[in-house]
């Protein structure tokens, strides 16, 4: 059974997790200084981090004062999606309603849907917190040395698959694992009546691409 924790850092506390991990590799150096411990049936960070908002993009305007003034404006993807990051900031959440090509000859969702599901998700708070829009979702120390994140090891648990047309809820959080790794946790819920239908985790770490 999966373990049934809780989101485990801040969204900043996990920019620093992966950005000390990609250090490491050059430096040799393991991520002690943001250790994440277990307290009163959750996780908590030593780093004591408060959230900052990511950039999307940067509109430049000229006024008639002729100073150019920046306007931060998100892009089209983020302002269409289902998703944000919860109020406390500690995981991500994310609502997708099941199509018709996504479900099998029993008009459930297949394994593969639930799959591409995780993954998006993941990269969908990966960009939130910040990270690249790149599709790995990548620090810019990562970027210079080449490397991207690969999945070592992922367990689905399904309860329920759920029905074309069903709308699903996608909560999902990260910790540092190692020196070059971090784990990512999901929990699916029926976005109708809040039964949890399925949990996954996963291991990912660095790889030289």
């Amino acid at each position: 059974m999966l373990s049934r924790g809780v989101p485990t850092a801040t969204a900043t506390a996990y920019n620093d997790v992966i950005k000390e991990t990609a250090r490491s590799v050059t430096n040799s150096r393991s991520i002690d200084s943001v250790s994440i411990r277990r307290r009163n049936n959750g996780f908590v960070s030593n780093s004591l981090c408060r959230r900052v908002a990511p950039v999307m993009a940067v509109k430049v305007d000229e006024q008639r004062t002729g100073v150019a003034v920046d306007v931060t404006e998100k892009r089209l993807a983020d302002r269409l999606r289902m998703g944000s990051l919860t109020e406390d900031g500690l995981s991500y959440k994310e609502r997708f309603i099941i199509r018709c090509y996504e479900v099998g000859i029993n008009k459930t969702a297949t394994v593969e849907t639930i799959a591409n599901l995780l993954q998006e998700v993941g990269g969908n708070h990966a960009q939130s917190v910040g990270f690249s829009t790149d599709g790995f979702a990548t620090t810019t120390t990562m970027r210079k040395l080449n490397l991207i994140w690969v999945t070592s090891r992922m367990h689905i648990e399904i309860y329920r698959y759920p029905a074309w047309s069903d709308v699903v809820e996608i909560e999902t959080w990260c910790q540092g694992e190692g020196r070059i790794g971090t784990r990512r946790d999901w929990i699916i819920k029926d976005h109708s009546n809040g039964e949890v239908i399925g949990r996954a985790t996963s291991k990912w770490v660095m790889m030289n691409s």
